[in-house]
């Protein structure tokens, strides 16, 4: 892990802080419910960080990461691997800082597990629990941590409970004269860890578009459940998988007598570890396992001419579905993805022989470029049928060919004479999409910078999964 390196050196100083303790019962979710999840190296890196930590300040002292590693046992590779995943599952937050004379520090932000409770209403966690346990092991930690039903009728009893008022009393005047002060040791307990869960963090799916394609392929009306949009949800946060191909996954569990899904056979559909080999809907993984292979890409690339933004958009292009590629430019461009928009790329994915990667430059080449407000499905069809039939196999192969179309319109341009008559036009060899008239929205830095940093969103969720 090379990027650990560059991260994080021995040298380095950190500190620890921690506003809260935590409870008996968040030690046994960080056992039992976080530690199958996270790794056992994880789980020592937390306790060691919670164990430097002063009770009466809430910090500790500043120190060099090379005593951390020291008493993990670990070098700097683990160390990053372990440090991540207690990001990743909501229990560290981490901060650095460049100071002239000190380098780079780094200050770590432990935060309190989740309870029990807690960690089992969060449906990310939970399905990522059963995920790594197993059903059987899942039940067992389930029956362990839920709350026990009280097995009484209380029907058959009157409650004689009384009130605090009842027991205690009242003052009034005292509560007025030291209201004040009470107030201000409230504000002190005040948490300052957001009870954020996992699962607010998914995007959301569009739920009007997901049951208008099960009416279609079921041939009924139906309402999606809350269980069944709980599972939905998670595993298009688990895979990156959008509408189109969950629906296709879901449908052997709908039973057509109760009109409603099997959610256990919908489970077991969608907890399967590999997905079905579809390049059509899997994003395309750049060449990350062999660095060297991409550093000479990227090297063989800028000698071509290829710009810095134009290797971000082969890289992004490659590491983002389509589904979510449109909806994060639209959004940017305050727009919302149509019906109309959702069943083009649904049909360039499936039908035409595209990969994701290119039909990405697609979308960047009509809405960023040309900065139209939609994808029409004549433009956007003249369009892949011309690079299909140029057998355009990669992202950087689409970009080629968009500069040389649009050098050629240029240089056409140049050297024929104007005419009134609007019918020549017609008549140009070159592909009728490029010459539409267009607005280059692609040369406004601040713009393509707003695009990028909603696109990063994505890959910065897919990175724990790499």
């Amino acid at each position: 892990m090379d990027s650990a390196w560059k991260e994080i050196q021995p040298k380095n100083i950190f500190q620890l802080y921690k506003s809260l303790p935590n409870t008996n019962l968040a030690d046994e979710a960080l056992l039992y419910l976080y530690q199958p999840i996270m790794g056992a190296q994880a789980l020592t890196l937390y306790l060691t960080m919670v164990s430097e930590i002063e009770t009466a300040t809430g910090h500790s002292q500043e120190a060099l990461h090379a005593e951390l590693l020291t008493m993990i046992n670990a070098g700097i590779p683990q160390f990053f691997e372990a440090r991540i995943k207690l990001e990743g599952i909501g229990l560290l937050e981490t901060y650095k800082k460049e100071d002239p004379e000190l380098g780079t520090t780094f200050l770590y932000k432990l935060l309190t597990p989740m309870e029990p409770v807690e960690f089992f209403k969060d449906t990310v966690l939970s399905f990522h629990l059963l995920n790594t346990v197993g059903e059987k092991k899942f039940q067992t930690l389930v029956k362990r941590f839920e709350p026990k039903p009280l097995d009484v009728d209380l029907r058959e009893y009157q409650s004689i409970t009384k009130k605090f008022l009842d027991v205690y009393g009242w003052q009034n005047q005292e509560l007025l004269e030291k209201s004040l002060e009470l107030e201000k040791v409230a504000q002190r307990f005040q948490s300052t860890e957001a009870k954020k869960t996992l699962a607010n963090e998914v995007e959301q799916l569009n739920w009007s578009f997901v049951e208008e394609l099960l009416i279609r392929k079921l041939g009924r009306k139906l309402t999606l459940d809350k269980s069944t949009k709980e599972l939905f949800t998670v595993y298009h946060a688990m895979y990156g998988v959008d509408e189109l191909e969950l629906v296709e996954m879901s449908l052997p569990s709908f039973d057509m007598l109760s009109g409603a899904f099997n959610q256990k056979e919908l489970q077991r559909l969608l907890t399967v570890a590999n997905l079905p080999n579809s390049q059509k809907q899997a994003p395309e993984k750049a060449e990350t396992g062999d660095s060297d292979a991409q550093t000479r890409r990227w090297n063989t690339l800028r000698q071509e001419g290829f710009s810095e933004k134009e290797l971000q958009l082969v890289q992004e292009s490659e590491s983002i579905p389509p589904m979510i590629y449109l909806e994060a430019i639209k959004t940017q461009k305050n727009g919302y993805v149509s019906k109309d928009e959702t069943w083009l790329i649904r049909e360039l994915i499936n039908e035409s022989p595209l990969k994701n990667s290119v039909i990405n430059i697609l979308i960047n080449y009509v809405l960023v470029v040309k900065n139209d407000s939609s994808l029409t499905r004549n433009f956007v069809s003249r369009i892949a049928n011309d690079w299909s039939q140029l057998k355009i196999q990669s992202s950087e192969a689409a970009i080629r060919h968009v500069k040389t179309l649009k050098e050629d319109a240029k240089k056409k341009s140049e050297t024929t004479p104007r005419r009134t008559s609007q019918k020549r036009v017609r008549r140009e060899k070159l592909p009728e999409w490029l010459n539409k008239p267009q607005v280059e929205a692609a040369t406004d830095p601040e713009k393509q910078a707003e695009i990028n940093r909603k696109l990063q969103n994505y890959l910065a969720k897919k990175e724990g999964e790499d």
